[in-house]
């Protein structure tokens, strides 16, 4: 049991920065995913800083076609920090897996697959919010009515909140004590994501918009 309301029944899947478990909800008689930071990482405010800003992210962005943030925190377990986040459970297949399995894909359904990624940055580029880390990874596909290529977008583990004023995002600040080759102090530090999809202004370090979304999903 987890917080008086959360069953664990199984893990599901480890990364990085957490382990994901199925769980079920008693107060909501519902299966939940539940994602806990690694134990090694709590330690660091930094990592819970950035765990706890992609449930914030990823909450508020009630989109159809956006994975359903339901509950985030911090808490404290036999005297250890401890983040967590509560997730729709979903039923699927990121599309990572499908292009392994089935790709090339025909035009036709890329096109249906793309169309449903982009409502998605249109409603997290509405509210400021840039994901980042666009790759087939991070699109779940799942069956709902019809269609068996609905897709949930994930992890806003290393999205960025814009200025609302210019749409632009700042450099992440270099960890403490950093330096370039020359030793002076670096004032900025490299962006987390995923290299081959990551655009120019993501990999020198420099301010970015949401076009880098547009680019990955390109």
């Amino acid at each position: 049991m987890f917080n008086g309301r959360y069953e664990l029944k199984e893990k599901l899947g480890a990364g990085g920065m957490g382990v994901v478990w199925l769980a079920h909800d008693l107060t909501e008689k519902t299966d939940v995913a539940l994602k806990f930071l690694h134990a090694s990482l709590c330690e660091g405010e930094d990592y819970r800083a950035r765990f706890l800003q992609e449930a914030r992210a990823a909450s508020q962005l009630r989109h159809e076609h956006i994975i359903d943030v339901i509950d985030f925190d911090r808490d404290t377990v036999a005297g250890a920090p401890l983040a967590y986040m509560v997730m729709e459970q979903l039923e699927g297949e990121d599309l990572a897996a499908t292009l392994e399995q089935d790709g090339p894909l025909r035009w036709t359904r890329v096109l249906a697959i793309g169309k449903q990624i982009c409502r998605a940055l249109i409603a997290a580029h509405d509210q400021n919010i840039v994901h980042c880390d666009i790759k087939p990874a991070n699109c779940f596909r799942i069956s709902r009515g019809d269609t068996a290529d609905f897709i949930k977008v994930l992890d806003f583990g290393v999205a960025s909140f814009a200025c609302k004023r210019t749409g632009r995002c700042s450099p992440d600040p270099a960890p403490e004590g950093a330096s370039d080759a020359s030793g002076s102090r670096r004032k900025s530090g490299p962006r987390l994501g995923t290299p081959g999809y990551m655009a120019a202004e993501l990999l020198s370090g420099g301010s970015y918009d949401h076009r880098v979304d547009i680019y990955a999903l390109g």
